[in-house]
């Protein structure tokens, strides 16, 4: 049953939780609604808080004084739902970070009545609006004339932790003796990122702040010699789509050889030492392997309701690369123009936040809420079985940390929904192509 969203879980959590850092437990003493899913607890004294609920912390071998039966689906969602309140709390402030660079950066002040004293989700719709209010004007009165921009998203890449899903999954099985299948055989061929020694038949990932190699197209920003028009400078000077017979910094309409912030998509004879992350093939067996998307079904049983708490787990816990973005200023532009200091200033701003902005509203956000919804509404199910509180196997203890469970996720689905929402409001001003 889905719920009203309860009142924020008192000030952020910090984001280093995840790191393991020692945080004060989330702590729920007031008995439960008496119109909520644990209203026949209302009336009763709740002997204790709940402590057990700890961001950061391994749950999954928590039991939260819950029956054995419950105690591997309960502790998945119990980890689900603190590794998403963490990952939400950052990407709201990684997205109200950038929307206050922007604003700024093109004439905003702090001082502004629409943003000064706001906090959290208020703050975040507050500096992402004034920022959109801002570019709009830088647009139309100063960026926009001074010709044609084209954008490069480098979208970074994310890596599953695959382990922690593996024993997740390997507490909710029913089959304790089965022998789950390993990652190389539950992600895709074409998913499959590691280590390449010899020649790498896919692409070469890099990112904002490791480029790697290549030798082909770059779909970010090539730090190298362009056999195309390079947009950005060559040799030290502005280049806006002529021929680079040097180094090119900046976006190559053609081959780069040198280094990728983004994707490399080898030439057809290019060598492909890739020193970077090889996707999608190897002429030799890789060193490491890695998945960068959710592994396909377990072959062994798993409780249902495990799953999607499994799945939003390793995606919480995944190692990302650097997102980034490129801005080229079109040919039409006179030298004079595209070299200006001021215009110049202002891209490298619109580079370095919409990065986040567009990684916020289109990459990573919209791939954690879907998983922490999914995750919620499975344990949702859990934890909220009348039937179950009704035999005992919930408890007392159980009962009112369920009720700071499903308060956490809803506050993670809220965030997320918030990161989304304001980054899109910036982006919807931006007469590029997003």
């Amino acid at each position: 049953m889905r719920r009203k969203p309860a009142s924020r879980l008192g000030v952020h959590l910090v984001t280093a939780a995840l790191a393991c850092v020692a945080l004060a437990p989330l702590v729920q003493c007031k008995p439960p609604d008496k119109n909520g899913a644990f209203g026949e607890l209302s009336g009763k004294e709740i002997t204790g808080c709940c402590t057990d609920f700890r961001v950061g912390y391994d749950m999954l071998v928590t039991d939260f004084g819950v029956d054995s039966s419950l105690r591997p689906q309960y502790g998945a969602f119990a980890q689900a739902m603190g590794d998403d309140v963490v990952l939400s709390t950052r990407l709201l402030d990684e997205v109200t970070g950038a929307c206050r660079n922007l604003a700024l950066d093109f004439g905003g002040s702090p001082d502004d009545a629409s943003v000064k004293g706001r906090s959290g989700t208020e703050a975040s719709y507050a500096w992402c609006n004034l920022a959109a209010r801002k570019l709009t004007d830088a647009f139309g009165d100063a960026l926009q004339p001074a010709g044609h921009f084209t954008v490069h998203f480098g979208r970074g890449d994310c890596t599953i932790d695959a382990p922690i899903v593996a024993r997740c999954e390997a507490a909710c099985t029913s089959d304790a003796s089965c022998q789950e299948k390993s990652v190389d055989e539950r992600c895709d061929k074409a998913d499959i990122v590691g280590t390449c020694t010899g020649k790498c038949t896919g692409t070469c990932d890099g990112s904002a702040t490791v480029p790697g190699s290549c030798d082909g197209a770059c779909d970010a920003k090539c730090e190298g010699t362009c056999g195309g028009a390079c947009y950005g400078t060559c040799e030290g000077s502005a280049s806006a789509g002529a021929h680079c017979r040097g180094i090119c910094l900046g976006t190559c309409e053609g081959t780069c050889r040198g280094r990728c912030t983004g994707v490399c998509h080898y030439g057809k004879n290019a060598a492909g030492k890739c020193d970077g992350a090889c996707k999608g093939g190897c002429a030799t067996p890789y060193v490491t392997t890695k998945c960068d998307a959710d592994l396909g079904a377990p072959k062994c049983p798993v409780e249902p309701s495990c799953e999607a708490a499994c799945k939003a787990i390793g995606q919480a816990r995944a190692t990302c690369t650097v997102p980034s973005l490129t801005i080229a200023i079109g040919d039409d532009v006179p030298r004079e123009v595209s070299a200006d200091l001021l215009i110049q200033t202002k891209l490298r701003s619109l580079e370095l936040n919409l990065a986040k902005l567009m990684n916020a509203a289109q990459v990573r956000g919209p791939q954690l809420q879907a998983d922490a919804k999914a995750a919620y509404e499975a344990g949702d199910v859990v934890v909220a079985d009348k039937n179950k509180l009704a035999l005992g196997k919930l408890g007392l203890k159980g009962s009112a940390c369920a009720h700071v469970i499903q308060t956490a996720g809803e506050q993670s689905l809220q965030d997320f929904h918030t990161a989304i929402d304001a980054a899109t409001t910036v982006l919807k001003t931006l007469p590029v192509p997003k």
